[in-house]
Parts: structure tokens; sequence; C-alpha cells
């Protein structure tokens, strides 16, 4: 599956202690609580924000059909609360605790899984590809409310709505999930023309900012800032979009 890289930065600190004793002798226990020290430093920050190299999305996990009924393939919400499990069956299975909310199937599943949550743990989105690595994408997104299970329509009204102005008429065109924002209020998808050469705008893509309540779309972006808004919010883990970015045409 393509991957999307992130450049994860590091930092170097020094310390300068004395190894001498007051009678001017190597201090063995000083050198040895030096070495630890220097090699603690030297570990992974413990709560560094852990992402997957080939995800899609700015937050989340990616999977193959061999995952399924494996379990460790699952994804646990922020809170911790509930978790998507990729089922036996060849389900999602959506769990509180051990209590079973909701079995989602999905169509046309051949490969490059990818699941995630808002950052307040009420909304998942599934992501996978009915046709290989290049395409066709899908999306599907659903939110908890009181241990209910809802879908949200957000995936199809874009995709309607970029469908209006770039289309295959061979291929279906793809949708990825980039994410939400930090107060889940809104979500980033991108809309694809199908990337071959038989489709006339092959791999045009434009962006769509969504509002989760209301379902609508709040800004569409052209393709240099949408990959702008994709590289910095990967990068944060959640989308990001300046201030100073306007919109292009459809």
């Amino acid at each position: 599956m393509d991957a999307s890289s992130h450049m994860l930065g590091s930092t170097h600190r020094s310390i300068l202690v004395s190894t001498k004793s007051s009678l001017g002798t190597p201090n063995i226990w000083l050198c040895c609580f030096l070495a630890s020290a220097i090699a603690m430093l030297s570990l992974p920050v413990s709560n560094a924000r852990k992402t997957d190299p080939y995800a899609y999305a700015c937050d989340s996990k990616t999977f193959g059909l061999k995952d399924f009924g494996d379990p460790k393939a699952f994804v646990e919400s922020p809170d911790s609360q509930n978790r998507i499990v990729l089922a036996r069956d060849g389900a999602f299975a959506v769990l509180r605790g051990k209590e079973r909310l909701a079995r989602v199937e999905v169509r046309e599943l051949s490969c490059c899984i990818e699941v995630g949550w808002s950052p307040d743990s009420t909304q998942f989105f599934l992501m996978w590809s009915g046709g290989g690595s290049i395409g066709e994408y899908y999306v599907r997104v659903f939110r908890i409310e009181h241990r209910e299970v809802m879908e949200l329509k957000t995936p199809k009204t874009a995709y309607a709505e970029f469908n209006k102005h770039h289309s295959c008429e061979t291929r279906t065109n793809n949708i990825f999930m980039l994410g939400w924002t930090r107060d889940s209020q809104k979500m980033f998808l991108v809309t694809e023309v199908y990337p071959t050469s038989d489709c006339e705008h092959s791999g045009l893509f434009r962006g769509y900012l969504m509002n989760v309540q209301t379902q609508l779309v709040l800004k569409i972006f052209g393709e240099k800032e949408t990959e702008a808004i994709k590289k910095s919010s990967q990068t944060a883990g959640v989308v990001q979009i300046p201030n100073e970015t306007a919109p292009e045409d459809h």
C-alpha cells in the first residue's frame, strides 16, 4: 500500500557532572549513574504520538485481509472506552468493554484497510480499497451516541459534490479520510479521479472540509492547499486548517 511518511523530531541533551570524588579519585558509582542517565535520555519519550507509517489518515491504523480474527487487530478509542475489532467473520465489531454495540459489514473489500477515531472518541471511520492499492477507495463514518452507532452521510455528500464536476466514465472516483479537527466538529475528506490513463482527468483531487453536525460541505480546497493540509495534519495527528488558506474553484 502507498505509505505516507512522518518526520519525527528529536531532542538533544547534555550533562556536565564531575566524576571525581573529594579525594581526587574516580567515583565509580557516579560514573555508573551518569551512564544510566545518558542511556535513559536517549530513549523515546513515552508520551510521544505513535503513528502508522502506512496510513493515509493523520491518526489511524492499517490492516490487511489476513488480520481479520487476529486478537491484536483492533483500534481503541482515545478515551479507551470503545474499540473497533476486525472480527473473524470479516466484519468490523464495535465494542464497549465486552458489549457489542454494532457489527459493520463493508462491500468490495480487497485490501488497504484503515481504521481511526475522532479525538473526542465519539466518531470512527473505516476506509478500504475494493480494487487494489490505487483504488477503488471507500470511506464510511459512524458516530456513537448513548450506545447507538449511527452512520454519517458526510462521505456520500463530499463524493456526490466532487462527482458533479469530476468523474471517469470507466472508473469510480476514490475517496479518502484524512481525519478530524482537534474539537472533532469538522472532518476532512479527499476525493480523487481514479489515477489511470483511461480517465481524462486522471489523479485530479480536491479536499472537502465537512461540518460533523450538519454533515454539509464547509469548504472545498484545490490540490496545492489539500496537500499542505494533509502534510501538516499528518504531522500534528489532527486536521489543521490554516486561517489564511482560501478555497479554490471546484
